[in-house]
């Protein structure tokens, strides 16, 4: 005879083996991956403009403090090669090539210069760095070719999310916060501000009164959003739009917190139906045979690109690249193989269309600058212009650093420069009334 207890132990057995049994959910898979890694790659890109502050005076405080015993303070060269090798990899994984062995490196690569340093951080790197770790692990679990991966981890991918509100969540169930005392400074566009003053007036009470509600509703609706992310099927569409919106709102506020507004949106592509991507799932693709002639092209042209920027130690950074992207890609056929060519056109489109590699060098020589390293700063700002001949405050900072080296003449040339990009700009006509007559 069982004992009284047994039933309800196999009722919840069998509701946790049908939470997990997610293989229905296996359409969810590709568009997640190629929106998910898509948008990580632009974030890691986005990260090269602090590089350049990495192991300056061999300062570092990692996120862990053992670390600082261990590791040597990082320089910007190897968080380079990091940075640009997660690149590539986001736009391998986007494109699903050989997951086993391009997520692992993913993690690892991503997971070092996170908890390397403090430096450039927030928390949602924490938070990438996490799921990296799950999917990584999804695919050395999966039995289909290559890692690819299973229905199951777009459900363990939520229930991650689910924890990131609870604590969240958890967080604000304070008195300061909910006060509204926390979010009134962090609201910085105008818009945001001018709209919560004429409601409080509207409704006769003081915008504090109003920035409080919006704080309870914020704590009320994570809650909620813990169960949507874990109960899809009853709770798929409000949570849909009430996640969306929340993001989309956080966003438009000007909260200053990076990119995770846009990678949460990118997220919520785990809460629309997999009946909607069904079609999508079931297409064949692929050139039959190993494309060996496309995938040299392919690793050559990216070897070029990373070679071509203009950062630090970029032909062997090139090289590098490419031969771990060759390795990860072997055993891979078809327009899979052309994913390189895609990775070597993402950085030369970004490098086209963002301020990040010129940047890079504008941070190197202000750091340089406030050491007192006139040299250094010298090479920066060289760089910036060279990069961008037109940016007018690095071609102003240059000629002051000629200026106070004695580079008379190139100081003025520089500050003429300057005067033709601003003509309405006062500060290059007071440089050049400060140089002596040539």
């Amino acid at each position: 005879m069982s004992s009284p207890s047994a039933p309800p132990a196999q009722a919840a057995a069998s509701r946790w083996h049908r939470f997990w049994d997610a293989e229905h959910e296996q359409p969810l898979v590709r568009p997640f991956r190629v929106l998910f890694f898509g948008m990580l790659g632009f974030d890691c890109f986005s990260q090269i403009s602090h590089l350049s502050r990495y192991g300056v005076g061999g300062f570092n405080v990692s996120h862990f403090p053992f670390l600082d015993g261990l590791l040597p303070a990082p320089e910007a060269t190897w968080m380079l090669a990091l940075v640009l090798l997660q690149v590539v990899l986001c736009v391998l994984a986007a494109a699903g090539v050989q997951l086993k062995r391009t997520l692992p490196l993913l993690a690892l690569s991503y997971g070092a210069t996170y908890f390397w340093s403090q430096l450039d951080s927030y928390q949602h790197h924490y938070l990438v760095a996490v799921v990296l770790l799950i999917l990584a692990g999804a695919a050395w679990l999966s039995e289909r070719p290559g890692g690819a991966l299973p229905g199951w981890s777009m459900r363990l991918v939520r229930v991650q999310l689910a924890i990131l509100y609870f604590w969240t969540a958890v967080t604000k169930a304070e008195p300061q916060f909910l006060s509204g005392e926390v979010l009134q400074p962090l609201l910085t566009e105008q818009w945001a501000i001018d709209w919560i003053q004429s409601t409080a007036a509207r409704l006769g009470q003081e915008p504090i009164t109003l920035y409080g509600a919006l704080s309870w509703g914020a704590l009320i609706l994570e809650v909620f959003l813990v169960l949507a992310m874990l109960f899809p099927e009853r709770l798929r569409w409000p949570g849909l739009i009430l996640g969306l919106g929340l993001h989309v709102t956080i966003e438009l506020a000007g909260f200053k917190i990076g990119n995770f507004s846009y990678l949460m949106v990118v997220m919520y592509v785990l809460l629309l139906p997999p009946g909607l991507f069904a079609k999508w799932a079931a297409l064949k693709r692929g050139l039959p045979g190993p494309a060996w002639g496309w995938l040299s092209a392919a690793v050559g042209l990216l070897a070029l690109a990373i070679a071509w920027l203009p950062v630090p130690s970029s032909a062997v950074l090139g090289l590098l690249i490419a031969g771990l992207t060759l390795a990860c890609i072997w055993g891979s056929s078809g327009l899979r193989l052309l994913s390189p060519a895609l990775a070597a056109i993402a950085l030369v489109g970004l490098h086209a269309s963002t301020d990040q590699l010129r940047d890079f060098y504008r941070y190197m020589g202000g750091d340089a600058r406030a050491r007192a390293d006139t040299e250094q700063a010298i090479y920066a700002y060289e760089q910036v212009i060279s990069i961008d001949p037109d940016y007018f405050s690095g071609t102003v900072r240059l000629g002051d650093l000629y200026r106070a080296s004695g580079r008379i003449d190139e100081a003025r040339s520089l500050y003429e420069r300057a005067a033709s990009i601003e003509p309405d700009n006062p500060t290059p006509k007071e440089r050049l009334r400060g140089l002596p007559s040539p």
